[in-house]
């Protein structure tokens, strides 16, 4: 809740994995290409940057994750 489109993560470098299942991406980054940054399935969550590195935007996501029901 309450992160904005177009928030700005921090990502360590331009290494990423492609989930097989494009259905699972909720959220992509564009750096010269278009790639996943979010998949989710079920009660499974994975991102591809630093959520503890990314300033307030980045504990406001950490804090959902935490508050998910």
């Amino acid at each position: 809740d309450d992160i904005p489109d177009g928030s700005f993560f921090y990502f360590l470098h331009g290494y990423y994995i492609a989930p097989a299942n494009r259905d699972l991406v909720t959220a992509t980054t564009e750096y010269g290409v278009s790639y996943p940054s979010v998949i989710e399935q079920g009660n499974i969550y994975a991102v591809q940057f630093h959520p503890e590195k990314s300033g307030d935007i980045g504990l406001k996501l950490l804090n959902n994750w935490v508050n998910l029901n």
